[in-house]
Parts: C-alpha cells; sequence; structure tokens
C-alpha cells in the first residue's frame, strides 16, 4: 500500500544511522546503569543524541523536496504509475517531518532498557498510539481526497515530535538530568542548517528542471536530478554547520570517514 511504502522509504536512513550506532551503544550503556553510574549513562544518551541528528538532518533536508521523485524511481512504473509514486512521496514527506524526533525517541527508549525498565516503555506506547489515532483520524478527516495518505503520515510525524517532549524529561529525571540545554541547542543548529540544505536542495531541483524542459520520463533525467539536488543540499547543509559552528556535524563527518576508509 501507498502507507507501506513510504514508512519503508522514511525507515531506510533510521535504520543505516540511528539503529546503527545505537546498537553499539547499548552493551556498553548497560554495563554503566548496572553499576548505577547515572551520570555517564546520561552522557552517553545526550552525545549519541547530538551525533544521531548530526546524520540524520542532512538526509531528512534533502529527501524532503526530492521524496515525490525517488518514489517515482522506485514505483512509478507498472500499474501503480507516477501518480500513484507521487502519493508516496507526499506520504514520506509527512513521515520525514518526524524523522529526527523519530530517532531521538529511539534512542531515549534504549536508555530505560538499559535500566531494565521495560514498564516506562510500555505506558509511554499506549500514549504514542493514542496520539497517533486520534491524529490521524483528525487530518485524515480535513485533508482533501487526494491527500487522505500524506496526512495519515503527517500525523505519524507530529506525533514523535509529541513523544520526543513528554519522554525527554521523564527520562532526564530518571537520570538525575539530560544535559537538556547543551543538547536541544545542538539541535537547534543541526535543524538551522537543515533547512538552509531543503531550501538549496529544492532551488537546484527546479535549476534542474528548467534545464530538462519538466521531462521527468526516463530514468536518467531522474537520476540526474536526484543527484545533482541532493549534492547541492548536502553541501549546503554542511556549509551552513559550518558557519554555525556545529560540532557535531564535524564528528559525524569523521565518523564516516573512518567507516569508509576501512
Amino acid at each position: 500500500t501507498t502507507y507501506q511504502k513510504a514508512y519503508l522509504i522514511f525507515f531506510l536512513p533510521h535504520s543505516i544511522v540511528t539503529v546503527s550506532l545505537v546498537t553499539a551503544l547499548l552493551p556498553g550503556l548497560s554495563r554503566l546503569a548496572h553499576a548505577r553510574d547515572y551520570p555517564a549513562v546520561s552522557r552517553s544518551i545526550t552525545d549519541t543524541t547530538r551525533t544521531v541528528t548530526a546524520l540524520v538532518v542532512p538526509i531528512t533536508a534533502v529527501l524532503l523536496p526530492l521524496a515525490p521523485l525517488l518514489s517515482s524511481m522506485l514505483f512509478g512504473y507498472g500499474a501503480a504509475g507516477r501518480p500513484a509514486a507521487y502519493q508516496i512521496g507526499y506520504t514520506v514527506i509527512g513521515m520525514l517531518l518526524g524523522l529526527v524526533p523519530f530517532s531521538i525517541y529511539f534512542i531515549l527508549l534504549r536508555g530505560w532498557y538499559s535500566l531494565e525498565d521495560t514498564k516506562t516503555p510500555f505506558y509511554l506506547s499506549l500514549v504514542l498510539n493514542t496520539v497517533n489515532v486520534a491524529l490521524s483520524i483528525a487530518l485524515f478527516q480535513v485533508a482533501p481526497t487526494q491527500y487522505k495518505v500524506p496526512a495519515i503520515g503527517l500525523a505519524f510525524g507530529l506525533t514523535y515530535w509529541i513523544m520526543m517532549v513528554v519522554a525527554w524529561p521523564v527520562l532526564g529525571r530518571r537520570l538525575g538530568g539530560l544535559h537538556t540545554r547543551r543538547t536541544w541547542v545542538a539541535v537547534a543548529r543541526s535543524l538551522v542548517a537543515g533547512l538552509v540544505g531543503t531550501a538549496v536542495t529544492w532551488g537546484a531541483l527546479l535549476v534542474v528542471d528548467s534545464a530538462l524542459g519538466g521531462a521527468w520520463d526516463n530514468l536518467w533525467s531522474q537520476v540526474l536530478a536526484m543527484t545533482v539536488a541532493g549534492l547541492a543540499g548536502l553541501l549546503a547543509f554542511l556549509a551552513a554547520a559550518r558557519v554555525l559552528r556545529i560540532q557535531e556535524v564535524g564528528t559525524a563527518v569523521g565518523m564516516v570517514r573512518r567507516r569508509l576508509g576501512r
């Protein structure tokens, strides 16, 4: 279905970035929690949050304008056709608006698991599903017919902004603090740089569209547009991050370089 295909695209950057980093984090986090070194647990969670944000934001920034085109490349053939593929892309956009809080919420859950606390995540999941269902119904009712499914994707994204705001202080109280100010300043700076990346990606896509005369009928033109606009947006994000002095972006870039160098 449209929603399922959109979720697959949405989940790919999360699985590559956040799941990989948190999987490596969890054993050490559990040892610190077992030793009741809660300040170290807090530092580990917030450091990971800032690093993950620095990696997830540029991916989100570039994918937001490119989601319909990417969906067309992947699903715009056969019986589905390009209009159905664009619906998938619009749904991806709604979900991507919540990718950052989705990733942060995922990290917070691992904090409770390291403390061997499964009760709190259970109660939070009840709240999450209640909020998601309520927002989905509300947005579905007011959305135009052609945007009903994208409205559900938007409800998904908004739900995780709410849950991140709810879950953060709950875990913070358990650990005696989560370096909130430092973390949210870094996240806010990354988001500002992400807005720059999104704007440049969108502008580059319009330039390529004009150069191609609006011809998106073949795979190679779509690949060209994705590549040019994506690289432009990524470079714009890195430039903005440098201007804003986002240290976590430098750390994230160094991490990627080390992994690619292996």
